[in-house]
């Protein structure tokens, strides 16, 4: 970790300082030599030269190795961070990269988050209070410029001491977490020794955020480009994909063991509102009807847009006679509810028929949805539409 690199650099350190007095014997005897050659002031000033050139080359070795050390760190840390697609996971990898490549006592992550720079995650604090707007006048500054800081002493940052501890001595670093356009957060690393960071700690961690603000800007995509696929643009419902594989997991979930039942919603006379209204009328009643079908159920329960005009409801560990009810509910809302208004100001209301069914997790989806179209179709539709009916109690036609 963090401590280990620290206690590595100490020994690289006092490694290369006693390589150095070891050439401390051949190059004294080397500028005697030089001395006793030439007899003069010449001789003095090859041996001095020639020494501190070895000496010289000596160091750039050992700083080359470092430099190749921390590189390689870099490339490693890229490479994992690359791979990571959950904004949790690059986190927990961003906290754990900090610790081995930069001496801390302290990290906090601010993020972004209804206007504030939230703590995240840290370590090496109690806790992580969230500071008021007018406490973070630094944290801005660096969230807005892009552009990293360098705390010698932490007495003189008000945001470094809420977790430092006021009168704790020590030294920080700010670097945001930007990529482009892209601003996440910020990051702090602290340290309880004053003036321990240079603008080479600076650098390597302004690289290790930049690389980490890229992929959470992959990530982000990425889940917005899932969402998109499981979504309706419309509704912003779930769609018919989403659905299915969705009964999948429910079905394999040990706390859903009871019945499930399913409830399938369609607008009455739906093409002829279209025809009458046009689609941009349509298309806010589907609005309208899939918020009013959103706001009357459980958290837990899946709501689609089966497509068209239909919607279908997932109701876990819920019975049908129950479901009839949840239905019978929902129904009533919409009929009474104001879906649009027409180009004369006058409101436009709709109602909805609806077909209810339950299974068992072991039954098959498709015969699910079979049973609840069938109660639509062959009951509430054939029975004069705006009204629920129960797959149990339909009579099937020969």
């Amino acid at each position: 970790d963090g401590r280990k690199f620290e206690k590595g650099e100490i020994i690289r350190l006092a490694l290369v300082d006693l390589s150095s007095y070891f050439a401390l014997v051949p190059g004294g005897i080397l500028i005697i030599l030089f001395n006793n050659l030439f007899q003069n002031f010449i001789g003095l000033f090859l041996g001095f030269f020639i020494y501190f050139l070895i000496v010289y080359i000596y160091r750039l070795y050992f700083d080359l190795v470092s430099l190749n050390d921390e590189l390689t760190a870099l490339y490693d840390i890229g490479v994992s961070f690359i791979s990571t697609l959950n904004e949790e996971d690059l986190v927990k990898k961003l906290m754990n990269a900090i610790k081995i490549l930069i001496p801390r006592d302290v990290i906090v992550l601010f993020l972004y988050k209804d206007g504030k720079l939230v703590p995240e995650a840290y370590e090496g604090v109690i806790s992580a209070p969230v500071p008021d707007k007018e406490g973070q006048e630094l944290l801005c500054k660096v969230f807005y410029s892009g552009k990293g800081e360098i705390i010698k002493d932490i007495t003189k940052c008000k945001e470094c001491t809420k977790y430092f501890g006021d009168g704790k001595r020590g030294s920080a670093l700010l670097v945001p977490l930007v990529n482009k356009d892209d601003k996440f957060g910020v990051l702090m690393i602290g340290s309880r020794r004053k003036g321990i960071y240079k603008e080479k700690h600076l650098k390597i961690i302004s690289i290790i955020s930049h690389q980490a603000a890229a992929v959470m800007t992959n990530v982000h995509l990425f889940l917005e480009t899932k969402e998109m696929a499981i979504t309706d643009s419309l509704t912003q419902l779930y769609n018919r994909r989403y659905l299915f594989s969705e009964f999948k997991k429910i079905s394999g979930r040990e706390d859903y063991k009871e019945e499930i039942s399913i409830i399938i919603f369609d607008i009455d006379y739906f093409k002829q509102i279209n025809d009458e209204y046009g689609h941009l009328i349509g298309d806010e009643i589907l609005k309208k009807v899939a918020l009013c079908i959103k706001n009357n159920v459980r958290e837990n329960d899946i709501v689609c847009r089966y497509g068209g005009e239909e919607f279908v409801v997932i109701l876990p560990n819920m019975g049908c006679e129950e479901a009839f009810k949840v239905a019978e509910r929902i129904r009533k809302i919409i009929e009474r509810t104001e879906m649009a208004k027409s180009e004369d100001g006058l409101g436009i209301y709709v109602t909805v028929s609806a077909g209810v069914s339950s299974i068992s997790v072991e039954d098959d989806m498709e015969r699910f949805l079979k049973k609840a179209d069938e109660a639509l179709l062959f009951g509430a539709k054939r029975m004069g539409r705006n009204r629920v009916v129960n797959f149990k109690n339909i009579d099937m036609p020969l």
